[in-house]
């Protein structure tokens, strides 16, 4: 995709585009290839895989901070419970 045609489709500035792309090629989830006058930008698998691993890994630590509170707390609950 160029970035002139992301512009259109999301209805934002080619400038605001532009910027966006420069952080997602410096994190190196997207490159940019020249073709004549054009520029075009292609996704990185390989990049978005690792970061799809490294969000899996804090969303499964997160889900298991989650499920201890809630033992806490049905704990707690049930401590009241018989108070």
């Amino acid at each position: 995709m160029t970035p002139q045609g992301s512009s259109e489709l999301f209805d934002i500035s080619l400038q605001g585009v532009s910027q966006h792309v420069g952080v997602l090629e410096r994190s190196g989830l997207v490159v940019r290839h020249k073709e004549g006058r054009t520029r075009r930008v292609q996704l990185e698998p390989a990049a978005l895989a690792d970061a799809e691993r490294w969000m899996e890994a804090r969303r499964r630590r997160l889900e298991e901070r989650y499920t201890r509170l809630d033992d806490v707390l049905l704990e707690m609950a049930a401590r009241e419970e018989t108070v």
